[in-house]
């Protein structure tokens, strides 16, 4: 009843899901909350400068030249 289709329709679950939903439920910890907020914004900004420095590439193909 949900759809037009004479075939039916498929729903697919993510092969992690109960881990997902757990995380998504701790999520809304207000404890969680206060540390991703106090994490978030250091990690962000580092981020943030190691782009602006040309860092968003690696210069060289492959694993071992880049080390």
């Amino acid at each position: 009843r949900c759809t037009t289709s004479t075939t039916g329709r498929t729903l697919t679950i993510h092969p992690q899901h109960t881990q997902l939903a757990a995380a998504r439920r701790e999520a809304t910890n207000p404890a969680w909350q206060d540390e991703y907020r106090r994490w978030r914004p250091p990690v962000e900004r580092g981020i943030a400068w190691l782009v602006a420095h040309g860092n968003r590439r690696v210069p060289y193909r492959g694993v071992t030249r880049n080390d």
